[in-house]
């Protein structure tokens, strides 16, 4: 793997990383709805990170969530 994919997979992880966190803020001020969109949001960040690791891509959502699907 090179430095320009390691670079972006960090980049998409620190994503996820970071709306789980506002994630677990919400749901400690009982704010469900905007907790679950962000878990939402972290797993939209993860697929494209673990998708690059197996050097695959999509441009679109509906294609991440095939590849992702498709190469578990």
């Amino acid at each position: 793997m090179n430095d320009e994919v390691r670079a972006l997979i960090d980049y998409r992880m620190k994503g996820a990383c970071d709306a789980l966190e506002e994630a677990t803020i919400l749901l400690q001020r009982k704010k469900a709805r905007g907790a679950l969109n962000r878990v939402y949001y972290a797993m939209f960040y993860a697929v494209p990170a673990l998708l690059a690791s197996r050097q695959l891509s999509a441009s679109k959502h509906s294609g991440r969530l095939r590849r992702f699907i498709e190469n578990l």
